[in-house]
């Protein structure tokens, strides 16, 4: 593998962890620190838009790349985002939109399978955060 190709896995890979760490905080800001509605949804823009440059960039790589990808790791990048991006809908524009709310339990649902096979069946540790995630997402839920 080249040297391009080792930068550009390993700046998705920090991408997607970025990512996956700035969502709690705009949990927290909603649910905690912050309520300006302005400064709440301006907060789940910017990580929409960020979201979405991910996605773009992750899959203009995976199209690019000649080796073997694991179609779980495929799965479970884009879940993870989409989870979370519903998640923010539902907790801080949407709040009290039921059928928001159901989406969100059917897609963490799906993030909560694939984070358990990508445990269980592919012996990936990182599924075990995605396990934990969704849980807690879940707990939120049902919480809020």
């Amino acid at each position: 593998m080249s040297d391009k190709k080792i930068y550009e896995d390993r700046f998705l890979e920090y991408y997607f962890r970025a990512m996956y760490l700035l969502f709690w905080p705009i949990i927290w800001f909603k649910w905690r620190v912050l309520s300006q509605p302005f400064l709440e949804k301006t907060f789940v823009i910017l990580y929409v838009v960020f979201s979405l440059l991910y996605l773009i960039l992750f899959i203009i790589y995976k199209k690019r790349s000649h080796f073997q990808i694991n179609t779980i790791d495929i799965y479970y990048n884009v879940f993870s985002i989409i989870t979370f991006i519903i998640t923010l809908f539902s907790f801080v524009i949407f709040p009290k939109i039921l059928t928001v709310l159901l989406i969100k339990f059917v897609v963490t649902g799906i993030y909560f399978y694939i984070s358990t096979i990508k445990t269980i069946k592919y012996k990936q540790q990182e599924g075990v955060v995605g396990i934990m995630a969704s849980l807690l997402l879940f707990v939120i839920a049902i919480y809020y």
